[in-house]
């Protein structure tokens, strides 16, 4: 073959091989698909506010620290449900599809930054999620994995992490604009305080200022990952059960720790007492584990909430109550000391206790009682009947005892009254000039007598205390 002619159809071959490779070269699909850190680093056009508005405030890429840097292996079931595709997926690809916001990054960078600098490495377990890979590993959601469509994971804006630091990390994060917005290591932008995309439908805000001051908090190694559980969220109900409770069953009110961003939180919320801020030595609460005090005492030290079973006991003629928190609470005084068993106050006397219908009907119909020292009453009658007569009439005289086996006389009743408080005086009504009930009273009397009719009803239906009679 003539050299000539070799070298001149080489020479016209070589644009075209130029040509096919520059076209396959600059193909998306025949290629690995940039990064949006990539597009925006090598374009000439870039500004450095360009630059910072896209890392979501940061001055240089923050994928690439997270994928450098904090890139964990993935979990075991998002790497199951999607298999061939690397996990957890950080950062986006062209068109800021299928990684997560930046801002969200941004923060990340600055948190885990400050977590390494105090010994403690944290990587990242998971990140974006498609709806696919969520329906996979969650189903149709549960406690802590919510169904597709409903996990922030989905639009890009939370992570979950793996660590040995995660209680400093739940104290650290508000100072970087994160949130924990459950128990666990799911972060989120703290414009979105929720774990659903109803809190999390909008973009993390790239323009915040973080100025963390970390100055307050003790080392990573100090503090438990169960530092803080946010409370969770009350019955609608739950105020006027909370205040039946601490009726009947009153205890001292829990107290309260303030952690680094100022935040007050019950101090029974913290796992390590010791990590606190210092309280005033009589604030202290005990440490765990700590013998608690003797029954008696009267102690006034707040030990930690659980340290002590909640209980009423007698001692020393006094009835107390200790709280969970063994601070004894002086309720009253015993006349007659203490029970046998010391969990209550003995007995006055011999008399059986009555029932709830006794207790009731007391209430409605009371009895005179022994006093034995002059009093001055004031004496109320209501008339009914008759003219309506109500006076308030001014007696010094001193009350009699009945008791014992002499039955009681009741003076014959005065004429057109239909109720005088039995533990008053019986005298006649004052001969004032006749004036009409007012609406309260009217009220009053329509209230007893319903109250009389309602217990006259229920009377066959009570049960009294009776001897108990034993059969062979």
């Amino acid at each position: 073959m003539d050299p000539a002619f070799v070298r001149s159809l080489f020479w016209k071959i070589v644009p075209f091989a130029i040509a096919i490779l520059a076209f396959i070269l600059s193909t998306p699909s025949l290629k690995a698909a940039p990064s949006v850190g990539d597009i925006i680093n090598r374009s000439p056009l870039t500004t450095p506010t360009d630059r910072n508005l896209a890392f979501g405030g940061c001055s240089e890429d923050p994928y690439a620290i997270l994928e450098r840097e904090h890139r964990g292996g993935g979990e075991g079931k998002e790497a199951r449900c999607t298999p061939g595709v690397p996990t957890p997926r950080i950062t986006p690809q062209a068109g800021r599809t299928a990684g997560i916001d930046s801002a969200l990054a941004c923060r990340l960078t600055k948190l885990f930054k400050a977590a390494r600098d105090r010994g403690c490495q944290v990587k990242i377990s998971s990140a974006y999620r498609s709806e696919s890979t969520q329906q996979c590993m969650c189903g149709r959601g549960g406690s802590g994995c919510a169904a597709a469509g409903n996990s922030c994971h989905q639009p890009g804006r939370a992570v979950d992490v793996s660590s040995s630091c995660i209680g400093w990390l739940r104290m650290a994060a508000r100072q970087f604009q994160l949130v924990f917005p459950y128990y666990g290591d799911h972060i989120q932008c703290a414009e979105h305080p929720r774990a659903s995309t109803r809190s999390c439908n909008t973009p993390c805000n790239g323009g915040l200022a973080i100025n963390p001051d970390l100055s307050q908090l003790p080392p990573p190694s100090q503090v438990p990952d169960t530092y803080y559980r946010p409370p969770t969220s009350a019955a609608p109900s739950a105020g006027i059960s909370d205040a039946a409770r601490n009726f009947f069953n009153p205890q001292q009110q829990e107290q309260m720790c303030a952690l680094s961003d100022g935040k007050q939180v019950p101090c029974s919320s913290i796992a390590n007492p010791g990590s606190q801020q210092s309280l005033p030595q009589q604030q202290q609460p005990g440490q765990l584990g700590q013998q608690p005090p003797a029954l008696g005492s009267n102690n006034t030290t707040a030990y930690a909430s659980g340290t002590c079973p909640p209980q009423f006991y007698c001692k020393n003629e006094t009835y107390y109550y200790r709280s969970s928190t063994c601070v004894d609470q002086a309720q009253k005084k015993c006349a007659a000391g203490c029970s046998k068993a010391g969990t209550t106050c003995a007995a006055t006397s011999t008399s059986e206790t009555a029932s709830a219908f006794d207790q009731i009907e007391s209430i409605a119909e009371p009895t005179a009682e022994e006093v034995g020292t002059p009093v001055s009453d004031r004496l109320f009658e209501l008339a009914i009947a008759g003219e309506d007569i109500a006076a308030l009439e001014d007696t010094s005289a001193p009350t009699t005892t009945k008791t014992g086996d002499t039955p009681y006389v009741a003076p014959p009743p005065l004429s057109e009254q239909t109720f005088i408080s039995d533990d008053l005086h019986y005298s006649p009504a004052a001969q004032d000039a006749p004036q009409e009930l007012s609406a309260m009273r009217r009220v009053l009397a329509m209230m007893q007598d319903t109250l009389v009719r309602a217990l006259t009803y229920l009377q066959p239906f009570g049960w009294r205390a009776e001897p108990i009679e034993m059969h062979e």
